[in-house]
């Protein structure tokens, strides 16, 4: 949890639709686009004004996931809320997600530190799945 006197804490016995969420892009990010959309079925009911609520729309996103390999939310699980998160694929077992989350006024301005420790923690990650030769 952030030292900041305004910070985001994640409220674990209300989860948020996949769409909306970093993690949850994050994860979608492992599955194909067909899967994606049987998974959805199109039905993505707006939280915020910046929920992604269009199918197409999302599964550009989650193009660009797979591509550079960070999701965003940008206030769209909840005004004033944004979060950037990578995939954990686990060989063998089920994938994960990281996420960090912060309030909107202050993403734009840590977003590229928290990408790189986020990348940090992919490369660790990877490194005990299949050593490294760091």
């Amino acid at each position: 949890i952030s030292d900041q006197a305004v910070r985001v804490v994640p409220i674990h016995d209300r989860p948020k639709p996949v769409y909306a969420m970093a993690n949850g892009k994050a994860m979608l990010s492992l599955l194909t686009d067909a899967q994606i959309t049987a998974l959805l079925h199109d039905q993505m009911p707006a939280l915020t004004p910046q929920t992604t609520v269009s199918l197409p729309a999302l599964l550009q996103q989650i193009a660009e996931v797979r591509a550079n390999g960070f999701s965003y939310d940008r206030e769209e699980h909840a005004e004033g809320v944004c979060a950037v998160g990578i995939a954990l694929p686990v060989p063998g077992r089920s994938a994960h997600a990281l996420s960090v989350v912060l309030p909107s006024y202050r993403f734009a301005a840590r977003l590229p530190a928290i990408q790189q420790a986020l990348e940090e923690v992919r490369q660790m990650c990877l490194c005990i799945l299949s050593p490294c030769s760091k």
